[in-house]
């Protein structure tokens, strides 16, 4: 099945879970960053650790960095840390998360941020 991927930005995208064998085929797209808001054991046995994605992201060429946000749970330290990541890390950027809503929470509190000047 092919991933579902939403631009958000011309740099910057949303998915829902991100395999490993995925990430070939997104470095291929373009992608440079991989960033995963998916906390690790959420989604069971199925669910790819984080390490195996940044281990597959590396092979492929991409940087990857790990957020995990509970559902209904960010925290201004999570988007800070988003900001951090955002001023250097290689566009176009891929965040995901199970279904790609937290990550795309995450870029819109982000935005809002950019844009008010919000510390």
């Amino acid at each position: 099945m092919e991933l579902s991927i939403t631009s958000l930005a011309d740099d910057y995208a949303v998915a829902p879970q991100v395999m490993p064998a995925d990430l070939p085929g997104l470095a291929a797209q373009g992608f440079r960053t991989l960033i995963n808001h998916r906390p690790d054991g959420e989604g069971g046995a199925a669910q790819p650790r984080h390490e195996e994605l940044a281990e597959a992201a590396r092979k492929a060429g991409m940087q990857s960095f790990y957020i995990p946000v509970m559902p209904h749970a960010m925290q201004p330290a999570d988007v800070a840390r988003l900001e951090r990541i955002l001023e250097n890390a290689p566009r176009p950027v891929l965040a995901f998360c199970a279904t790609g809503q937290r990550a795309t929470a995450a870029w819109q509190v982000w935005q809002a941020r950019q844009q008010t000047g919000d510390d």
